[in-house]
């Protein structure tokens, strides 16, 4: 969670997973799994950040780069090897590229109130080779 003294402005979700077993029974979970089994290679663990969520009149203060220095660092200090990062926000989209996450694609999907987003699949190898 994101606090500004007492209160609480924002939050975070995320959650290990495999390339194996990610997204299943879902309508692209055989697309995802093949982008993530070409980036990482089969039955490989990752995390995956599935939310990165800040009051609207709190935005542009850095708490998102505040959160990726440490979520990644974080990640880092506990042995993962990659993030993966579903964004759609258009402040989500341009954090990600300007942090070097690598970019596998953008699909168009109906988004909350019926208007179409599209959701980007961003990836960022935390330990090199």
């Amino acid at each position: 969670m994101f606090r500004e003294g007492d209160k609480i402005i924002g939050h975070a979700i995320w959650h290990e997973t495999t390339t194996g077993e990610h997204r299943k029974g879902l309508p692209r979970d055989e697309i995802d799994r093949r982008i993530l089994e070409g980036f990482m290679g089969k039955d490989k663990g990752f995390v995956e950040l599935h939310e990165l969520w800040v009051i609207t009149k709190h935005r542009g203060k850095g708490y998102g780069k505040q959160f990726f220095n440490y979520f990644e660092w974080f990640m880092r200090s506990k042995g993962y090897d990659e993030i993966i990062y579903y964004a759609f926000d258009p402040a989500a989209v341009r954090l990600c590229r300007k942090r070097g996450y690598k970019e596998a694609y953008g699909v168009k999907e109906a988004g909350p109130y019926g208007r179409y987003e599209t959701d980007y699949f961003f990836y960022l190898k935390l330990k090199k080779d």
